[in-house]
């Protein structure tokens, strides 16, 4: 995913030989090496879509994924039989910066106010094809989770709480439901100091580890933290980053980070479109 672009990558059969791709001028040196491995992947038709700028996706089935915009626009990604369609269902009305699904089946969009909508995946997925022109406006409450309105820049599910990070670096951890509305987020029941940079993401650690860590933060810089239900950070790592000497490339970033099923293995990915195994960070508990 990316700005006015959107990809299905697949991974190749071990077993099967592809040929390698053609290089071409534009490619980084470092990325053209032995080191790295050119995955295969398709562009989504865009369509309607061919000038939206693409903020954030998340899957919701194995074949169906949610994309939002930074207009605000809700689309279905659908590569059921491996055509990778795409289609506007909903408008938040709010830019979305991030999102996450939680144990309800539930869907949190951020948005650039400082805000959270929630919505029900079922009602995303079912959406008509094709859908209602124009499509639908979501009808969810904005639930404030900031005094000073600062942008929601993450936002991530645990089994019990919601988790977000803000413009300032600030963490905060919320109750993923409301006491008298389940269909709600719940009050603010922590604020974390983050790390001294951008803070661009959160993931959920799925299975008990030595660190005793739920769920993990990373910084554009590469510092992954890891934290403990209690808020309490229990270990760190840098992600190593390959910067190019040319003065007219972007630095690089750690742009995403997710962990393996088993929660031993981080796999991280940069600006630059490297993805990298960073393993291991830590021994699981048997």
């Amino acid at each position: 995913m990316g700005t006015r672009h959107v990809k299905v990558w697949r991974i190749e059969d071990l077993g099967s030989i592809s040929k390698a791709p053609k290089s071409r001028q534009s490619d980084f040196s470092f990325a053209s090496s032995s080191v790295h491995k050119t995955l295969p992947g398709r562009n989504c038709v865009l369509e309607s879509l061919l000038e939206t700028n693409f903020t954030s996706v998340v899957a919701v089935t194995p074949s169906k994924a949610i994309v939002a915009s930074d207009k605000g626009h809700i689309c279905l990604l659908d590569d059921s039989d491996g055509t990778q369609r795409i289609a506007k269902v909903a408008e938040a009305g709010v830019a979305v910066t991030s999102m996450a699904v939680d144990t309800k089946n539930r869907i949190h969009l951020a948005g650039s106010q400082g805000g959270l909508k929630t919505l029900s995946i079922s009602d995303l997925v079912e959406a008509l094809t094709p859908p209602p022109s124009p499509p639908p406006r979501v009808e969810s409450p904005t639930i404030t989770l900031t005094t000073d309105s600062s942008k929601i820049e993450a936002v991530g599910s645990l089994v019990d709480y919601l988790v977000t990070i803000d413009c300032q670096h600030s963490i905060r951890l919320s109750h993923l439901c409301d006491s008298d509305d389940e269909t709600l987020i719940g009050s603010v029941v922590q604020k974390l100091p983050a790390h001294g940079d951008s803070v661009l993401g959160v993931t959920h650690l799925k299975k008990l580890n030595s660190a005793e860590a739920s769920f993990c933060t990373w910084s554009a810089g590469g510092c992954v933290l890891f934290w403990s239900n209690e808020g309490v950070c229990r270990d760190s790592l840098q992600v190593p980053l390959e910067q190019l000497s040319s003065g007219d490339v972007d630095v690089n970033e750690l742009r995403t980070v997710t962990a393996s099923s088993d929660a031993t293995v981080l796999v991280s990915g940069d600006k630059y479109g490297v993805l990298r195994y960073v393993a291991p960070y830590y021994h699981s508990q048997n």
